[in-house]
């Protein structure tokens, strides 16, 4: 019987008869198995009080509460009414149920879903009966039923509306029909009005407050006596919204006309963006920064490679280990005599590992595993990116990637030299995950960026803030990478007091921290970040086969990526831009690894110095965040010219390294990095350049992705990142094998930062803007309601993802 109804309710007249509570309470279960949309009301609501787990999170009901029942089921959810503000607590109570939408009845109706309040405050009648709530609810069910028929394209329309949103404003049109009728009844009756009397003036009602009139895409109104076929081509629902919401509340329609807030599926979220949920999203950001900055650029490479050290033999003789444990009472004469002779070994001797046979430093080691690390991450995030734009795995897959990482980095304290190898297996996973969780959380900032409610003014575009929260992302970040930083040269410290027999352990311990503080910070960001659920998934990605369910996916995301790169090169300012990305990622990722580990290595700076050389770059990091947005609008430089000055101050960084070459500053015994100190300066430039970099890069990028293909592309953005910074490090560790020196790679490096420079320098977003948004236009119709999932088994068609997975085909066949 469920099956066959539109709409369901429940309290009127029920009573709380025990047989009756449990009966319903089981419609009620089986109707949100079927999706049926149902209203409480009355004794209804008694049951949303102490069985929550009702309604909770089921977006397809409505509750009709008067104020003794609004403080009821406050107080089940632990809200004091008497504490919060009226405007804001069926907004909380709301919430509190998983955003369902809440009725509060009273002086004025207020109408929420947690994302979204109206009030409904239209003249009502003078007496209040004992019972008109049964008009209310009785219009809420047909404006549900017309509701179900509009999303069922019972007629012919044109289906631009998201289910969400349309429930809230039939919330709005039952309390505006209720409340006239209550007018109309008063004035007839008077002091003597009962509720029954509602029932006859609810037409009048409805014509008054909806009417039969049709809007047409001219504004004008034509009357009723107008053919059914040209009045069926907007639903009464529809007439309503765009004449009496749009009346009353002029920022519904301002909503409603931009077209990066309109709904392009069902259940797309497009509430405005809140504090809360940036402050989810920077939370997120700390956690992984503090593990990019704090293990990634600092302590990861060096640990590996003392790790590496420990194990390792020197290459003048492949048996005379590297590094001797402290010496012990009652020590071995053989070992004692191990000790004299490393210790006279000469100064240039190498330190090799062989793992899997093959011959290595222990430095290469390290640049080698960094390199086949992101190989590796070029590899997941092909895998994963496209299916992360559909439904709500985009948040999921944020959080898995996020505390994976976390927890191979905390295992790093139980790695010990003899099993290496097992640490540079950690460190892969690690950069894996960090990769993946930048990816994602990058994917979120178009999406709060454009719904941010600054960007209504016209002075505020949608870059801007997008550059704006990302400059902020990035100095919060540098910050709590600092003082992560700080810690952990304070443990470093109290560590070494207690003299352990390896280097490697006070490492480790650092290591573990960094990896405690990013499973921590990254646990506010899971509450507070909203889904922003993508469409769903399209039906051609899991045809019918003999194939497991995996395997299809993993087809429909490596061929997804090769679309998107079909559809990035078809976008050639975003093209462009990736062009220079590839380059200008693989130069940043090599000058950081490399100068950690010619630090070590050629400088022989011990670990606490290069901690510190590592903070002093994050605090110009921050410095830079906050810096080049000030010069930007000082000068008025665009956000383009931006970057290029920061890869034109970052070529000083190998250029003085090549200085060390030239035989009169070698005479000088000072500059081209013959002395500790000079690589601090060094250190100062490259985080006011990265600072700018990471602020800017992303979000200039974001501004030539077609919208609702964010995380795919962002993961393009990725993938072209960590696929070329696969390369430099590989590059710089040959060299270093062949050569036995670090510092010939710094010819190698000026050439990558000086490449990209004319690229960039070539780029024109605003074109690069309307490429994107225009290819997004013409695969619009494959966008989630628009085209039933159905229609795409018959089809075999893969328009049904946001733009970015249009079958080129198919948009071609309607050019």
């Amino acid at each position: 019987m469920l099956d066959r109804l539109h709409v369901i309710v429940v309290g009127p007249g029920l009573g709380r008869d025990p047989a009756m509570q449990e009966t319903c309470a089981r419609v009620l279960v089986e109707a949100r198995k079927r999706n049926v949309s149902f209203v409480l009301d009355a004794d209804g609501l008694y049951l949303a009080q102490t069985r929550p787990e009702l309604v909770d999170g089921y977006k397809e009901c409505i509750l009709t509460p008067n104020v003794v029942e609004f403080g009821r089921l406050a107080k089940s959810k632990g809200i004091d009414v008497n504490k919060e503000r009226p405007e804001e607590l069926c907004s909380k109570l709301a919430t509190a149920f998983g955003n369902i939408t809440i009725i509060q009845k009273g002086a004025k109706d207020y109408i929420s879903n947690g994302k979204q309040t109206l009030i409904s405050d239209g003249e009502g009648g003078l007496k209040r009966s004992g019972g008109q709530g049964d008009t209310l609810t009785g219009s809420l069910a047909t404006l549900l039923a017309y509701r179900k028929a509009y999303l069922e394209k019972i007629w012919d329309h044109e289906n631009d509306m998201g289910a969400d949103d349309l429930l809230t404003y039939v919330a709005y049109g039952g309390s505006a029909i209720t409340r006239e009728s209550s007018k109309l009844a008063f004035k007839e009756k008077g002091r003597s009005l009962q509720a029954s009397d509602l029932t006859e003036h609810v037409h009048t009602a409805f014509q008054n407050v909806i009417g039969d009139n049709v809007v047409h895409n001219d504004g004008r109104d034509r009357q009723s006596t107008v053919s059914p076929s040209i009045r069926s081509r907007r639903s009464t629902l529809t007439i309503w919204l765009t004449r009496e919401v749009g009346e009353a509340h002029p920022e519904i329609t301002n909503l409603m006309e931009r077209d990066e807030l309109q709904s392009r599926f069902d259940g797309e979220d497009t509430s405005p963006t809140t504090d809360r949920e940036l402050k989810g999203w920077y939370s997120i950001g700390l956690a992984a920064e503090i593990f990019a900055v704090c293990g990634v650029g600092s302590f990861a490479p060096v640990t590996l490679e003392q790790l590496a050290r420990e194990h390792g033999a020197l290459r003048s003789d492949n048996w005379t280990p590297c590094v001797f444990p402290p010496p012990q009472e009652n020590e071995p004469i053989f070992l004692r005599l191990t000790r004299r002779v490393a210790d006279n070994v000469k100064e240039g001797d190498q330190c090799v590992v062989k793992p899997f046979g093959w011959a290595m430093s222990t430095a290469s080691f390290a640049l080698y595993t960094f390199s086949f690390a992101v190989f590796l991450q070029a590899l997941v995030l092909i895998t994963f990116s496209p299916v992360a734009d559909y439904g709500m795995r985009r948040k999921r897959l944020l959080l898995v990637f996020a505390f994976t990482g976390a927890v191979a980095t905390m295992l790093y304290a139980f790695i010990v030299p003899q099993v290496y190898l097992l640490g540079s297996l950690l460190t892969i996973i690690g950069v894996i995950c960090l990769g993946c969780t930048f990816v994602l959380l990058n994917s979120f900032l178009p999406l709060l960026a454009a719904r941010h409610e600054n960007v209504d003014d016209k002075s505020t575009t949608a870059l801007q803030m997008s550059v704006r929260i990302s400059s902020k992302g990035v100095g919060l970040g540098y910050a709590a990478a600092v003082l992560a930083q700080v810690i952990s040269i304070g443990l470093l410290t109290a560590l070494k007091r207690a003299h352990f027999a390896y280097e490697s352990t006070s490492l480790r311990s650092i290591l573990f921290f960094a990896g405690l503080c990013w499973t921590a910070l990254t646990i506010p960001g899971a509450l507070w970040l909203k889904d922003r659920p993508g469409p769903p998934l399209p039906a051609s990605a899991l045809r019918k086969s003999r194939l497991p369910r995996p395997v299809h996916y993993l087809i429909f995301a490596w061929s997804s990526v090769y679309r998107t790169v079909r559809t990035a090169l078809k976008l050639h300012q975003t093209a462009l831009f990736l062009l220079a990305w590839f380059l200008l990622s693989d130069a940043i990722a090599t000058v950081s690894g490399t100068a950690i580990l010619f630090a070590r290595t050629e400088l022989h700076m011990g670990t606490i110095e290069i901690a510190c050389l590592s903070i002093l770059v994050t605090i110009s990091g921050i410095a830079g965040a906050l810096l080049w947005p000030k010069l930007s609008a000082l000068f008025r430089l665009q956000p383009k010219a931006v970057i290029v000055a920061c890869m034109c101050l970052m070529e000083i960084i190998p250029i003085y390294g090549l200085l060390g070459f030239l035989p009169f500053v070698q005479a000088w015994g000072i500059g081209g990095l013959q002395r500790p100190w000079e690589i601090y300066p060094l250190g100062v430039i490259h985080g006011l350049v990265m600072g700018g970099l990471n602020s800017y890069c992303r979000a200039f990028y974001g501004e030539m992705i077609p919208p609702g293909s964010e995380a795919a592309f962002y993961a393009l953005y990725a993938i072209t990142d960590k696929g070329s910074s696969a390369v430099g490090p590989a590059v710089v560790g040959v060299i270093v094998d062949r050569v036995g020196s670090i510092r010939p790679a710094f010819a190698f490096l000026a050439f990558l930062i000086a490449v990209p420079v004319p690229v960039v320098w070539l780029i024109d977003v605003g074109r690069g803007r309307r490429e994107a948004v225009a290819w997004a236009d013409r695969t619009r119709k494959g966008v989630g309601h628009e085209m039933p999932m159905s229609d795409l088994n018959a089809r075999g068609d893969e328009s049904a993802a946001e733009g970015l997975l249009a079958s080129e085909g198919h948009d071609d066949n309607r050019r």
